[in-house]
């Protein structure tokens, strides 16, 4: 319990760290982005912003926090919520390519048919990059964390600046948002490795939905698989093997204490 406690007081100190860096570059960066863009340009992309936050949202479909609340979860469980966000995300770019034209016509700016169907590219980083994420904060892995985040948002930051000194305008904003969601999908992937498992539809279960703001909505269900054994040559879960499976849950993954 000692450890767990003194683990856990580290994480904290990494996750501030992170915050506090990003959050740092971030603001170093508008304000040199500022010399170069017009407020028409800002306008425009918090025009986009309601969308992708509201987008991301949907995307992730409470299965963050329901993979974060959950002693053990299986592979069975984690390739699940990939599919199933994975699937959301190019349902919900189809909707946004569609309907771009509208959205730029109700705004009366043009430019926004353009911008909304490449910013939301970023739906697809976030939806693949959400199970390797969770891992790592099933880990209080947030020095990982922040060795994906802090490097993501500095080369964002730089490519943002190169762009807006070569005059691309808003186009610099955009190209920070998805330069900066593509580099951290791909970097939490190599701080953790993962590889989704083909299964089945049988009977083991994940509930989702169960965080303060989906309260009163109805349960979702994912139904899967006879056992939440992994199955053989997934590749996956190289960092959360560490132990072996007990005999009362096997192939499970549990929360370390």
């Amino acid at each position: 319990m000692a450890s767990f406690a003194a683990k856990t007081g580290i994480s904290i100190i990494w996750h501030f760290i992170e915050v506090l860096l990003s959050k740092g570059v971030h603001i170093i960066t508008t304000l040199l982005l500022a010399w170069f863009l017009v407020p028409e340009d800002y306008a425009l992309v918090a025009m986009l912003a309601l969308f992708i936050a509201f987008s991301n949202v949907i995307v992730d479909a409470g299965f963050s926090q329901a993979l974060l609340r959950q002693k053990d979860v299986c592979a069975v469980q984690l390739s699940t919520a990939f599919s199933v966000s994975l699937a959301i995300a190019v349902v919900v770019y189809g909707i946004f390519f569609i309907s771009a034209p509208f959205v730029a016509e109700f705004y009366a700016a043009p430019e926004l048919v353009e911008l909304l169907r490449v910013v939301s590219l970023t739906l697809f980083f976030h939806a693949l990059s959400l199970v390797p994420k969770v891992l790592l904060q099933r880990e209080l892995a947030f020095k990982g964390q922040l060795q994906v985040m802090l490097p993501a948002t500095l080369v964002a930051a730089v490519m943002s600046l190169i762009a807006a000194y070569w005059g691309l305008g808003v186009w610099a904003l955009i190209i920070q948002i998805v330069v900066q969601a593509a580099i951290a999908c791909v970097l939490f992937y190599v701080k953790q490795p993962w590889q989704i498992t083909s299964n089945h539809l049988t009977t083991s279960t994940m509930t989702v939905g169960s965080s303060p703001p989906a309260k009163g909505a109805a349960s979702l269900w994912i139904k899967r698989l006879r056992s939440c054994r992994p199955t053989a040559g997934a590749g996956g879960f190289s960092a959360m093997h560490r132990k072996p499976p007990t005999a009362s849950s096997p192939g499970t993954i549990s929360k370390r204490m």
